[in-house]
């Protein structure tokens, strides 16, 4: 069983923004690491969250950083991850019932270019989840 932040992955995975594979092997999208290879790729990191006034319910923030050789590309998919993520509710990932995906901001936030020239972006999210199906993350 994958936890949240695999089962990201694997989302992201189904919807052809990337490939993940559990293992690394010819991986794309990773899970709370940015390695210096390959140049074009998705890192999915928690980044804190808080209990949500309603006691049933807690909030993940989830930060992707996506890197790539050309920038529109690395803009085009953070856009793509965007219109997938941004307002799902009712979806069961890994362990936790997301009952509700906002994006933080209207765009990707570009970060910077690295010191091998490649673009990586920021988006950011809210991810509120079911906190009775709680166990990790």
């Amino acid at each position: 069983m994958f936890n949240f932040l695999e089962s990201i992955a694997v989302l992201l995975d189904q919807n052809h923004i990337g490939r993940y594979d559990i293992y690394g092997g010819d991986s794309t999208i990773f899970v709370e690491i940015l390695p210096s290879r390959p140049d074009n790729c998705v890192g999915i990191f928690l980044r804190g969250g808080r209990v949500d006034d309603d006691i049933d319910t807690t909030v993940a923030n989830v930060q992707f950083i996506v890197r790539d050789r050309i920038k529109i590309n690395a803009m085009a998919r953070s856009e793509r991850i965007i219109k997938l993520l941004h307002g799902m509710s009712g979806v069961t990932l890994g362990n936790k019932m997301l009952t509700d995906s906002i994006c933080d901001q209207g765009l990707p936030i570009y970060l910077q270019t690295d010191k091998f020239g490649r673009y990586e972006y920021s988006i950011n999210f809210s991810m509120e989840v079911n906190i009775w199906t709680y166990s990790y993350f």
